[in-house]
């Protein structure tokens, strides 16, 4: 019953898949018709603490705080070192940063995010910045569009690409570039139900994408390409689907650790090492995933003992017909 119920699951997965995808969370088209704030060529780092009003006043961001109106921070340049480029915090009004070129020589996060909800990330960039977007117990944001990199594939200064933390829900990472990361392209901690959809990641020293004690997450759609460890990886994650992923030229297409109950259907795995790695995992259900073909724990069992089964059947049957073809020739002797 349990493995008919996993069948309709991945069905209803392909159903939904099929279908036009429409953003859970949205925010005005019309960003670009609202008043810019004056920007020098180099400015200094942005800090918000739930002080909006005074930043506006500031001249750091216009707009309302609304759906409507959000407020809006576009088109800093902004050197970050020793400390991060901008910093929002304890903030639920409707923002967007846009536009905005972030880079820094220090180990610091180019955008941080800390208990934030309801913003947008938007065709921002950023350069040699330790993390590029960095969300710490945030909900409910759009991270898309931006450009995450290192312009040397030698020095790998960006540690990690996008990453969520502590309990982040909710939050979509749409369309971002990210190259030569020296650790991950996007890494998923401790996070539950996020979308991490058509990224194109390519060229990072350890995972393309990571999920770690996660769940209930959705990696859809993505292009990942040149790691050099897992171009997905999951790691004591449960009941994520993985669905329509391009994963070419890495050490492993996906690899599994300690990882149960997830959903590996449609992908494209090619040029791998090794399409599939799986350890100490149970219940992962891998469907029409190209040539890569794999079945994991239990499934690989039951498929065995079927097999042997089987096997025993057919061999019975015919050790039957051989001894009743033999007693007849016996009988036909006598």
């Amino acid at each position: 019953m349990r493995f008919k119920n996993k069948i309709l699951i991945v069905i209803s997965i392909l159903f939904i898949f099929s279908a036009p995808y429409i953003d859970g969370i949205s925010f005005p088209s019309l960003i670009s018709d609202l008043e810019i704030p004056k920007a020098s060529a180099i400015s200094g780092k942005i800090h918000i603490n739930n002080n909006w009003t005074e930043s506006k006043i500031a001249g750091i961001c216009t707009g309302e705080g609304t759906y409507q109106i959000p407020y809006l921070i576009k088109d800093f340049t902004i050197y970050s070192f020793p400390e991060f480029g901008i910093k929002i915090e304890n903030s639920s009004v409707y923002f967007v940063i846009q536009n905005c070129t972030i880079f820094s020589t220090s180990n610091v996060a180019g955008i941080e995010f800390i208990n934030v909800n309801n913003s947008r990330i938007h065709n921002n960039t950023c350069l040699y910045t330790y993390y590029g977007i960095r969300l710490e117990s945030c909900y409910n944001n759009v991270i898309d569009n931006n450009d995450i990199s290192d312009d040397d594939d030698s020095s790998y200064s960006i540690s990690t690409g996008i990453l969520l933390v502590k309990n982040s829900k909710n939050n979509q990472i749409i369309n971002n570039k990210i190259n030569y990361c020296g650790d991950n392209g996007i890494s998923i901690s401790g996070c539950d139900a996020n979308l991490i959809k058509s990224n194109k990641i390519n060229g990072v020293r350890d995972n393309g994408i990571l999920l770690l004690n996660s769940k209930d997450n959705t990696i859809s759609e993505n292009s990942v390409t040149n790691s050099y460890d897992a171009g997905i990886s999951l790691f004591d994650s449960d009941n994520n689907i993985i669905v329509r992923n391009n994963v070419f030229d890495n050490l492993y297409g996906i690899e599994l650790w300690e990882s149960n109950d997830n959903s590996i259907v449609n992908n494209v795995f090619s040029g791998n090492e090794q399409c599939i790695k799986e350890e100490e995992c149970n219940g992962n259900i891998y469907w029409y995933n190209g040539s890569c073909l794999f079945i994991g724990e239990p499934y690989l069992g039951i498929l065995i003992s079927t097999v042997v089964f089987i096997a025993i059947i057919v061999s019975a049957f015919f050790l039957l017909r051989l001894d009743h073809k033999r007693a007849v020739e016996r009988l036909a002797l006598n």
